[in-house]
């Protein structure tokens, strides 16, 4: 099903996005890399934006604007590690960014390139919902954060 699809990955060069990125290639797609590292793994191209920052974002959102994608996969993460009462505000304000707004200005300039290739493109910002759409069984490809707010378990 992937075959000569090109995928945009985000996070590739951590663990689980070097695994995600190492299937998909397997499974016959093109794996581009967007991040602030080169991952160590196979990749077709490599995307080198750092997406903790607006400008970051927004400069990544341009560069993908104009590409004919197939996939996205945002899997780019950040976090502290220690309690929340030691966060700074830059490391909160960084982790949001990293979050929350990258992967929402990310869909919104891949999905555009998606709808204009004929691919039906419906967001959701809650994980009851994906699932609800998931089981409509219209779709051939569903992407859901790791993490499923709305739905616990």
């Amino acid at each position: 099903m992937l075959e000569g699809k090109t995928v945009l990955i985000t996070g590739a060069s951590g663990g689980l996005g070097a695994l995600v990125a190492e299937q998909l290639r397997a499974e016959g797609a093109r794996i581009v890399a967007l991040g602030r590292s080169r991952p160590a793994g196979s990749i077709d191209q490599f995307l080198r934006h750092d997406l903790s920052t607006p400008e970051g974002i927004e400069a990544a959102a341009q560069a993908v604007a104009d590409r004919p994608w197939d996939l996205l996969v945002n899997l780019a993460g950040a976090q502290h590690f220690g309690p929340v009462e030691q966060e700074t505000p830059a490391q909160l304000v960084s982790g949001y960014l990293v979050n929350l707004v990258a992967p929402v200005r990310l869909a919104q300039a891949v999905g555009k390139i998606l709808e204009e290739n004929n691919y039906q493109v419906d967001m959701v910002y809650d994980g009851q919902s994906g699932l609800d759409y998931g089981q409509s069984g219209i779709y051939d490809v569903i992407v859901l954060d790791v993490m499923l707010p709305g739905k616990d378990g």
